[in-house]
C-alpha cells in the first residue's frame, strides 16, 4: 500500500488549518483516549521560488522525522548518526528540498522512538513526542501558502485490517516514502510454533503479525530478528504486515532462532 493511499485512509487525531505545531498526545482524542506511541503526520502546501530551497527546523524533533515532498522522501537515507537532520540530537538544523519552481506538499512524518525515566540526562524522551509549539519551519526561497494540518498516525490493528487499495506489485530495494506491504501463508497444525521474523534485509519500521504489533525494527540494531510467539499463530490463513521506512526485501523469512549482527 503507498504511501498516497495510507495518507487517504488516515483518520486519527485530524487538525486542520493549525497555526501552530501540536504535539501527538495533544490531538484530538479518538475513541476513549489519546495517541502517545507511533507516528504523527504534519503537512502543508509550499510555493518553492528557487531551486536551492532550503528548510531549517527550529527546535528539537521528538524523535525522528521524515520529510517528503510531494510525497517523495527528501534526506539521508538511514543516516548513520543521530546529529543528522531529522533526528533527536540535531537541533536548528538545515535541509535542502531540491525542488524546481512551483507547489508543493511538504510533510513531516515524525516518529516517536519511545521514553525512558531512568536519566537526567534524557528526561526530554519522557516529553510530548512529534513537534509542539516552540518548533517553527524557517524556508528560505519558498513561502508557505497554506496552514498546518496535522493527523495521528497510531498505526491501530483494527485500522490495518479495514484498510483498502492494495497492490499486487511491490517495489522492491530503496523506494521514495513509507508503505506498508502485506503478506499471507498458511500454517497446519503440527506447524504452528515459535519462530523469529528475519528482518535483516529490510530498513526501518514495525510488524504486525495477525493483526498484533510484534515490535519495531532497524537494520543498524544488534537484534535481526523479532520474536513470533506460537499463540500468534493459527491453522490456516496467517497475514504479515510490514510498515517500512526506506527500502523493501525481496523476502519476508521465518527463521526457527533469533539472529544477532556479528
Amino acid at each position: 500500500l503507498v504511501w498516497s493511499d495510507i495518507v487517504r485512509q488516515l483518520v486519527n487525531g485530524q487538525l486542520h488549518g493549525e497555526n501552530n505545531f501540536v504535539a501527538m498526545e495533544d490531538l484530538q482524542e479518538v475513541g476513549d483516549r489519546k495517541q502517545d506511541y507511533q507516528y504523527v503526520r504534519y503537512s502543508l502546501d509550499i510555493r518553492v521560488v528557487k531551486r536551492k530551497c532550503r528548510l531549517r527546523m527550529m527546535g528539537h524533533i521528538r524523535d525522528v522525522a521524515m520529510i517528503l515532498v510531494d510525497g517523495w522522501r527528501i534526506g539521508p537515507r538511514l543516516p548513520t548518526g543521530t546529529q543528522h537532520f531529522g533526528f533527536w540530537d540535531s537541533e536548528n538544523n538545515l535541509l535542502e528540498l531540491d525542488a524546481l519552481p512551483g507547489v508543493y506538499r511538504l510533510e513531516l512524518l515524525v516518529e516517536n522512538c519511545g521514553r525512558i525515566s531512568y536519566s537526567e540526562n534524557l528526561d526530554w524522551l519522557a516529553e510530548k513526542k512529534g513537534l509542539g509549539p516552540e518548533n517553527r519551519i524557517v524556508l528560505q526561497y519558498a513561502n508557505p501558502v497554506s496552514k498546518l494540518n496535522i493527523t495521528g498516525v497510531p498505526l491501530l490493528s483494527h485500522w490495518i485490517n479495514r484498510l483498502t487499495g492494495w497492490r499486487n506489485k511491490v517495489r522492491y530495494e530503496i523506494k521514495g516514502a513509507p508503505s506498508l506491504i502485506r503478506t499471507t501463508f498458511y500454517l497446519t497444525s503440527d506447524l504452528i510454533a515459535d519462530t523469529f521474523l528475519d528482518i535483516g534485509d529490510w530498513g526501518k519500521g514495525v510488524v504486525f503479525v495477525n493483526g498484533f504489533n510484534i515490535g519495531r525494527y532497524f537494520c543498524g540494531s544488534p537484534h535481526q530478528t523479532l520474536y513470533v510467539p506460537a499463540p500468534l499463530l493459527k491453522v490456516g490463513k496467517n497475514t504479515i504486515v510490514i510498515f517500512e521506512h526506506y527500502y523493501n526485501a525481496y523476502f519476508i523469512k521465518l527463521i526457527p532462532g533469533p539472529r544477532f549482527l556479528q
